[in-house]
């Protein structure tokens, strides 16, 4: 198209404060429930694995639409929150955050869960897993079996839960409004010189 100059600027996000974490392990995935979000596939996860002592909580105004699923994929304690007031409670009520997108733009609930400090396990179908570095697991999209496979490392490695969150907390600093509008700011003033 003859652009000779192309500038790349992430979305932001509101820092989600991050407090202390529940005894018990739970994943947690937040946003909407179509196709191209990859919610079968974490159910059909989250069945491979069939803990009995770890919750899958799924949030979202239309996290009901999955009952079908949840009839067919039945191992596991899941628990569908539906719409959540607040994102804060959400993200702290989980050990680790799940976006298993088969295709997606970004996915700001990944910047939100690394800011409260989830590691997260995310799918290369979502856009986000270009910044995770060594605060998650990047996982084949539309592959239950690596999905599971990223879960149960981390139920079982608490430690790398540890370094994960920290570094995770970190880069999502790197995304918050104030950075992301700056860099706004400096693209259009070497625009217009």
């Amino acid at each position: 198209f003859g652009v000779t100059k192309t500038f790349v600027i992430p979305h932001g996000h509101i820092p989600v404060k991050c407090n202390k974490k529940p005894t018990r392990f739970q994943v947690g995935y937040l946003g909407q429930c179509g196709p191209d979000k990859g919610i079968r596939y974490l159910l059909e996860a989250w069945t491979i694995l069939n803990y009995k002592d770890a919750i899958l909580n799924i949030a979202g105004s239309q996290s009901i639409a999955i009952l079908p699923l949840l009839r067919y994929f039945k191992k596991g304690n899941v628990v569908i929150h539906g719409h959540v007031k607040s994102v804060e409670k959400f993200y702290n009520s989980n050990t680790i955050y799940v976006q298993p997108s088969a295709t997606e733009g970004f996915g700001i609930e990944v910047l939100e869960a690394m800011s409260a400090g989830l590691p997260v396990v995310v799918s290369n179908g979502a856009g986000s897993y270009e910044i995770i570095g060594d605060s998650g697991i990047v996982v084949e999209k539309r592959n239950a079996q690596y999905l599971a496979m990223a879960i149960d490392y981390l139920k079982n490695n608490p430690d790398h839960i540890k370094s994960m969150s920290q570094k995770g907390m970190e880069i999502a600093e790197n995304y918050n409004w104030e950075i992301v509008q700056q860099r706004y700011i400096s693209v259009w003033r070497d625009l217009i010189q």
